[in-house]
């Protein structure tokens, strides 16, 4: 019986506060709770982005090496040559026709990957109108670039 009124006591008393820190260690702990957060905050836009955009473009780099198995890398080789032919007639291919596709249906960041056809010297500058593609369609289309409304 007096066992039972022990704990009952102990029950009914209220548990022990701690105090937070002041001064210099309360200084010290908001630091640490700060440095430590913005760790956890990088785990989660890791993790973030190892379950949203690292498999979605595992698969997209998967499909298109897939469909360009399936065409023959030869005959997707030879419409890079052809929009590398010199003379102003095939810039439109080079500059509009290719970045366009590619934005369209790849979005960005796979979309950079079609250059791979052209020859080195043509890459910077397909790389630029791509880029320069990317912005404008996103207002129309907005798959081509989510991770600019994302910041936006």
């Amino acid at each position: 019986m007096a066992t039972s009124l022990f704990i009952a006591a102990l029950g009914a008393a209220d548990p022990p506060t701690v105090e937070p820190p002041g001064g210099f260690f309360g200084v010290l702990a908001k630091a640490a709770e700060h440095f430590i957060g913005a760790f956890q905050a990088g785990g989660e836009v890791f993790l973030g982005l190892v379950t949203g955009i690292i498999p979605l473009l595992v698969v997209l780099l998967t499909a298109v090496n897939a469909i360009v198995r399936l065409i023959g890398p030869e005959r997707i080789e030879k419409f890079g040559e052809m929009a590398a032919r010199p003379g102003l007639q095939w810039y439109p291919i080079r500059y509009l026709v290719l970045p366009v596709l590619s934005v369209f249906f790849l979005t960005n960041p796979m979309a950079y990957t079609m250059g791979r056809f052209l020859p080195e010297r043509f890459k910077p500058a397909f790389y630029d109108s791509a880029v320069s593609f990317v912005h404008p369609v996103t207002g129309l289309f907005p798959h081509a670039n989510p991770g600019e409304l994302f910041v936006y």
